[in-house]
């Protein structure tokens, strides 16, 4: 049986290309949903790229801009990936293999980090066993509404299984690239406990960075990545303070 790949992005590079070039051999439908962009700029994309679907999506926060998208896939299976996630050739292997029978099984897929050339290989970036649950039927799973850090809602029944090869996560040409990122995951997140009504304590910002930075560097061992991963456990330290700063930001906004 025959599956989707889904594909949201707000740009349109190279690495995009690259990931679309490493499904094409393992799916015959493969959707991209563009947000953020100009019209013309994604008929352009289509243009040149002829045999992927383009959509150009209003975003509404990951979870719910993701089902938008599988929504319009050709197959019920659905595989979801970030426009950075390139498949090795031993995973485009195990996915052309793949035969379909339970609607309740979920296939997971272990992803590398690689920031510029640099394959990290500890802190969080480098666990060696990163299961992403990546491949599904729509008709027993979803994605949750969450703006940010959305995660898949299975059915009570689910069953997992890894497929062998890597998903190779292109995370950032550098960490200044991070940095741009977190500072706007950051946003998001903040923006998600605003409507939850998250409350903290004063020193909660700086302990949340703390052991954010300690977690990294320390305990996953982050340091054995010499300079590039303290600069990778310095930004999830920034982003773990920015989340409470934002958010004390919104709050004294919403009461003007």
């Amino acid at each position: 049986m025959a599956f989707s790949v889904c594909i949201i992005s707000n740009v349109i590079n190279s690495t995009l290309i690259k990931v679309i070039d490493s499904y094409r051999s393992v799916s015959d439908d493969i959707q991209v949903g563009f947000n953020g962009l100009l019209a013309a700029d994604v008929a352009d994309f289509a243009l040149h790229h002829p045999g992927i679907n383009t959509h150009l999506l209003t975003w509404k926060g990951y979870g719910p801009t993701k089902n938008e998208l599988v929504a319009r896939a050709a197959h019920d299976w659905v595989l979801s990936i970030d426009s950075d996630e390139i498949a090795s050739p031993e995973l485009q292997r195990s996915l052309s293999a793949l035969t379909f029978k339970d609607i309740n099984t979920v296939y997971c897929l272990q992803l590398v980090h690689r920031i510029g050339s640099e394959r990290i290989r500890y802190g969080t970036f480098g666990e060696t066993k990163e299961l992403k649950r990546r491949l599904y039927n729509r008709k027993a799973v979803s994605w949750d509404t969450e703006r940010v850090h959305e995660a898949l809602i299975f059915p009570r029944q689910v069953h997992f299984e890894t497929l062998d090869g890597i998903l190779y996560h292109h995370t950032a040409e550098s960490t200044a690239v991070i940095r741009a990122k977190n500072r706007k995951y950051a946003l998001l997140s903040a923006e998600n406990m605003l409507e939850k009504g998250k409350k903290y304590g004063l020193l909660k910002p700086y302990f949340s960075g703390l052991n954010a930075f300690m977690k990294q560097y320390v305990f996953k061992k982050g340091f054995l990545d010499g300079i590039i991963g303290f600069r990778l456990a310095r930004e999830s330290a920034l982003y773990a303070w920015w989340k409470y700063r934002f958010l004390e930001q919104l709050r004294q906004r919403s009461f003007h």
